[in-house]
């Protein structure tokens, strides 16, 4: 491999690693184990984890997966951002930013 090659590799690799970086929340937490319901209000879908008192926002592909996940009663592994639950909510709330299902669970 040319020195050319090697530097322009080695830009992509950190490159990649910088972007990997930034678009990992600050704040993060995770769940693994099945949902225990399913919440919609108007386009708004909660999924709710009754033994950690947690419901967990999702939007698009995620909101799409979490539904089928529960349906199928599927072991999942969860990666959300804590926030601040609506009014009148209790416990804890958060965002879904990744899904990870067993694909024997499907």
């Amino acid at each position: 491999m040319s020195t050319r090659a090697k530097k322009i590799f080695l830009m992509a690799v950190v490159a990649l690693s910088l972007n990997a970086v930034v678009t990992i929340p600050v704040s993060a937490d995770s769940y693994q184990g099945k949902l225990d319901s399913v919440q919609v209000r108007g386009n708004d879908f909660y999924f709710f984890i009754k033994s950690k008192d947690l419901r967990l926002y999702a939007t698009g592909e995620y909101r799409d997966v979490l539904v089928h996940a529960f349906f199928k009663k599927a072991n999942l592994g969860i990666g959300y951002t804590p926030k601040a639950c609506p009014a009148g909510v209790p416990g804890a709330c958060g965002t879904v930013y990744v899904v990870a299902v067993s694909a024997s669970s499907f």
